[in-house]
């Protein structure tokens, strides 16, 4: 897949970063995932297996962000910057298998792993 126009990132992010539905760390380590994706090239993942608050906080944020009952509407959001080919999600399979990722062509994978680093996650800044 070809890199997106770095304007369209830009304006995913900002709509991200503008959701009511995830925390603030939880839209960090999505950004994150969006940087570490290569221009949305490339399809990543990031498991969460000690930290558990925050696991739940990464997987829950990410189903409500895409979830067509809350205002963010990834999935929709995708459709209109017209990256039909992408797709956020999170799951929790097994006490070890809880992650978050962004995929391309297929809504699960398969995945290149990026270490979660809390420390990493929390130096992102939000974008406007």
């Amino acid at each position: 897949m070809e890199p997106v126009l770095v304007e369209v990132v830009d304006r995913l992010k900002r709509h991200i970063a503008a959701s009511p539905d995830a925390s603030e760390f939880c839209k960090k380590a999505v950004i994150h995932l969006i940087d570490q994706s290569r221009g949305l090239t490339r399809p990543v993942k990031m498991l969460v297996q000690s930290d558990m608050e925050r696991r739940r906080d990464l997987i829950v944020g990410v189903h409500d962000m895409c979830s067509g009952g809350g205002t963010t509407q990834i999935d929709q959001f995708l459709e209109k910057l017209n990256l039909t080919d992408i797709y956020l999600r999170s799951w929790a399979h097994t006490p070890t298998d809880w992650g978050i990722g962004i995929s391309i062509g297929k809504p699960y994978g398969p995945f290149e792993e990026v270490e979660y680093d809390p420390a990493i996650i929390e130096q992102i800044v939000l974008p406007n």
